[in-house]
């Protein structure tokens, strides 16, 4: 997870451990950001590397809310869980088959209401 309020932090990576999940916290990189910055446009929607990561998923949010973001936007806490690719995988167990899991549903989605 990727956050800057240490309160959410402790909030979620609480919520991870009573669903029995491994969460830790990820740096918000400053130099990501910084490759984000553009000759032609206000912000570059991705890195220059073109593969998408959590680091570069967080700090592109960061540009947009919280207190990283411009004076016209909303400075509201975030947070960002990057969730992808938890969904499946090549097992054959029922803990680990080929099925979607669902992984971190139970601890983001009564936050997300």
């Amino acid at each position: 997870m990727t956050v800057r309020a240490r309160a959410i932090a402790q909030q979620y990576a609480m919520g991870f451990r009573l669903a029995d999940e491994k969460v830790w916290r990820l740096p918000l990189e400053d130099e990501l950001r910084e490759k984000m910055n553009s000759a032609i446009a206000d912000l570059h929607n991705s890195s220059p590397s073109r593969f998408a990561q959590a680091g570069t998923a967080a700090a592109y949010l960061s540009f947009f809310v919280g207190s990283d973001a411009p004076r016209k936007m909303p400075t509201i806490p975030w947070i960002h869980l990057d969730i992808a690719g938890t969904s499946t995988s090549e097992g054959d167990t029922d803990w680990d088959g080929l099925f979607p899991k669902g992984q971190s549903a139970g601890v983001s989605a009564p936050s997300a209401a």
